[in-house]
């Protein structure tokens, strides 16, 4: 055990003083062997793996809001989180990919991204609910945050196509009822994987004025949770 300094810091009472004066500048420097320097080498290496944790990446790509999820190597979720992408601020989707560049840069920290799973964009109108501009902005954005999470995460992008992804995660289809898929698939998922944590807030406005709704946004986070998880399923079938 070594001596407790003044400033409550314990000394661990090295044999010799490793601090010189250099009194040309006033200062004091510490001279340490190559040993030690390895060995704080070693431990910082050792340290920074710890952290990194691997994981795989979905996201559900929109110039709207990008939902995201972190699933671990076993499909457990780590992270579920979106990006608001619909602001004043952010005019175009250049502007838009840059800013969800960014944040995946500040947010996704401690974590080493095995694969990147993303919806493989639509090839076909949906009556009502999508257009030739809307498929080709949606595109767009599909590319170039594919893009800029690859550079930045090294990891390869994988396309996933929605209707597999679901049906790997145990959904079924019931064409009875006459709700849209995603709604119907939303559903399925809350009551089947409880480890999803639910954000709501009351409602201002609308037919559901005053009571308790769930965020809009946790609708993007869920479809990405949908592509992870079915991507990781798929994925293994092939090896």
């Amino acid at each position: 055990m070594g001596k407790r300094t003044k400033d409550g810091l314990s000394d661990m009472g090295s044999k010799k003083d490793k601090r010189r004066t250099d009194e040309s500048i006033g200062v004091y420097t510490e001279t340490t062997s190559k040993e030690e320097e390895d060995q704080k080498e070693k431990k910082i290496d050792f340290e920074f793996t710890v952290q990194e944790k691997v994981v795989d990446l979905g996201l559900d790509i929109s110039s709207a809001v990008t939902g995201l999820v972190l699933l671990d190597t076993v499909g457990r979720l780590e992270k579920m989180d979106f990006i608001k992408l619909n602001t004043s601020k952010l005019t175009n989707i250049f502007e838009k990919a840059d800013y969800a560049k960014e944040w995946l840069e500040s947010n996704i920290k401690g974590y080493k991204i095995r694969n990147i799973f993303v919806e493989a964009n639509a090839k076909m109108f949906t009556k009502g609910f999508s257009s030739a501009d809307t498929l080709f902005t949606l595109a767009k954005m599909n590319a170039l945050i594919s893009y800029l999470s690859h550079k930045q995460f090294n990891a390869p992008v994988i396309d996933v196509n929605v209707t597999s992804a679901r049906s790997r995660i145990g959904y079924k289809n019931n064409l009875k009822d006459k709700r849209p898929v995603k709604e119907k698939v939303r559903e399925f998922v809350l009551k089947n994987y409880s480890e999803i944590v639910i954000r709501h807030h009351v409602a201002k406005t609308g037919k559901h004025k005053g009571s308790v709704v769930m965020d809009a946004e946790m609708a993007d986070c869920i479809d990405a949770f949908v592509i992870c998880k079915g991507g990781q399923v798929i994925l293994s079938e092939t090896k």
